[in-house]
């Protein structure tokens, strides 16, 4: 459950133009998942985590056939994080225009 506190934690952080103070607010990141849902939250995780276990499976199955072991993470790992990080802004945008529509 650190993954997707950390990744609101840096959203947040792009959202005020990269001021550093506002990555360690802990009530505005809890405030942040509150209007997510913490049930929301637990859904995304899983289903990163779950693109992040393929991708690990497939890549460990066949890293030594590609590039070799030590040179596969470095390729991976970036575009998995990007996905993260993507996906959750798109998340967070999503419910922004949900509840700006129905109020």
């Amino acid at each position: 459950m650190i993954t997707p506190i950390l990744l609101i934690a840096i959203h947040i952080w792009a959202d005020n133009n990269g001021e550093i103070k506002t990555a360690f607010s802990f009530r505005e990141i809890f405030d942040r998942i509150g209007n997510i849902g913490w049930k929301n939250l637990i859904i995304w995780s899983i289903i990163i985590g779950s693109v992040y276990f393929v991708t690990e499976t497939i890549r460990t199955n066949f890293d030594h056939l590609i590039l070799g072991y030590d040179f596969v993470p470095l390729l991976v790992i970036p575009f998995l994080y990007m996905l993260m990080a993507r996906s959750l802004t798109i998340f967070t945008a999503i419910r922004k225009i949900i509840r700006l529509f129905t109020l």
